[in-house]
C-alpha cells in the first residue's frame, strides 16, 4: 500500500503548509490490545482558528508489517476537532484498537487539499498527507 505525501520518520517535524506534526513514539497499549501513538501537530500559518478537522482531514490511521490498516479509536476527536491558534499546538495520544500481534509499520495521518475550499489556507505540497 503506497501513499504519497510528506514523509518522515518518528520524531521528526514534518510540514505540509499548514500543520506542523511529529510522531513522538508508537506503543503497546498496557490497557489493552493495539497500540498508542503520542502525537503533536501545530498550526504552521498566520492564521488563528482553524482544526485540523476543518482542513481536509481523512483519517489517522496504524498500518502494521502484516499491511493491517488499523484506524484511531473514534478517528481521534480530541486531535482532529481542537482549534489550533497561530504557532500554538495539540499533543494527544491516540489509540489503535487491535488483535493483530504484528508489529506497527506506519502512521498516516491523511489531509485532501479540496478540504480547504473556503479559507484562506494553502497547503505547500500537492499531497497534504503525513507519512511517518
Amino acid at each position: 500500500m503506497q501513499q504519497a505525501g510528506v514523509e518522515g520518520k518518528v520524531g521528526d517535524w514534518l510540514f505540509n503548509g499548514i500543520w506542523r506534526f511529529r510522531v513522538n513514539s508508537v506503543t503497546k497499549q498496557p490497557e489493552g490490545p493495539g497500540w498508542k501513538a503520542d502525537v503533536e501537530i501545530r498550526n504552521g500559518t498566520n492564521f488563528n482558528g482553524y482544526a485540523p478537522g476543518g482542513t481536509g482531514w481523512q483519517g489517522i490511521t496504524l498500518v502494521l508489517v502484516d499491511g493491517t490498516i488499523v484506524s484511531a479509536r473514534s478517528d481521534a476527536p480530541e486531535f482532529r476537532d481542537s482549534a489550533v491558534n497561530q504557532a500554538a499546538g495539540n499533543q494527544q495520544t491516540i489509540f489503535f484498537d487491535t488483535d493483530s500481534a504484528s508489529e506497527p509499520d506506519r502512521l498516516i495521518l491523511r489531509f485532501d487539499p479540496k478540504g480547504l475550499e473556503g479559507t484562506p489556507l494553502k497547503f505547500s505540497t500537492s499531497d497534504p498527507t503525513f507519512r511517518v
